[in-house]
């Protein structure tokens, strides 16, 4: 990294390599693949060059951009291949965002009035992370265990960084307890799991907001 100042926030060019292989145990005629490896454009980062390098080269390639606004790349390959190489280069500048303060952020109980001022594509992008889904249901002990961290008009990102915590340090990290189909009522019940049962809790806790 390359790190430069503006004045106010300091800026850091990063050169990234990333490289894939992929061996198989015979020959595979054709293969088709969609690749995440292109930096995305934000109001904190500047993709200042990319390049995918493929071998062997494929026949058919796309870039498109998928449903969250991340670069993407199809491609195909139509010849008889019994290894892929791809190679990834990018050079991006990036600026540190803001970081609200705790204190300062809106109380959380009143984020739902502030909502009935947002325009149509806020809420839309609102609502999709508000409903339940398979593994992250907010009607269960879930809302039980976050309430405590949300009295009234605390502020909410107080509120966050404080469940958050309280995973952390009432939680046991241990593999091999849990899988992906473990409700989060039996990661409470049980105080222990991994990585993805510990999301699971807390965006279920938020939910239940």
């Amino acid at each position: 990294p390359q790190p430069r100042s503006d004045g106010r926030r300091s800026r850091v060019i990063y050169d990234v390599s990333h490289r894939t292989t992929f061996k198989y145990t015979q020959n595979v005629s054709i293969s088709h693949h969609m690749l995440h490896l292109s930096p995305r454009k934000s109001p904190n980062q500047d993709c200042l060059r990319h390049s995918i390098i493929i071998e062997p080269p494929p026949t058919i390639i796309k870039d498109s951009v998928d449903y969250f606004g991340n670069p993407t790349t199809y491609l195909t390959i139509e010849e008889s291949h019994n290894e892929l190489v791809i190679v990834a280069r990018s050079s991006v500048k990036v600026t540190p965002p803001a970081t609200p303060a705790p204190a300062e952020t809106p109380g959380w109980d009143g984020i739902t009035a502030m909502l009935q001022r947002a325009t149509e594509r806020q809420l839309l992008d609102v609502c999709q992370y508000a409903f339940d889904s398979p593994f992250a249901q907010s009607e269960n002990r879930a809302a039980a265990y976050a309430a405590p961290s949300f009295p009234p008009g605390r502020p909410v990102l107080e509120g966050a960084i404080e469940l958050m915590n309280r995973i952390y340090t009432e939680f046991k990290y241990e593999g091999g307890v849990t899988d992906i189909y473990t409700p989060v009522d039996t990661v409470i019940a049980e105080r222990r799991g991994v990585c993805q049962d510990f999301a699971h809790l807390q965006i279920a806790g938020l939910r239940s907001l």
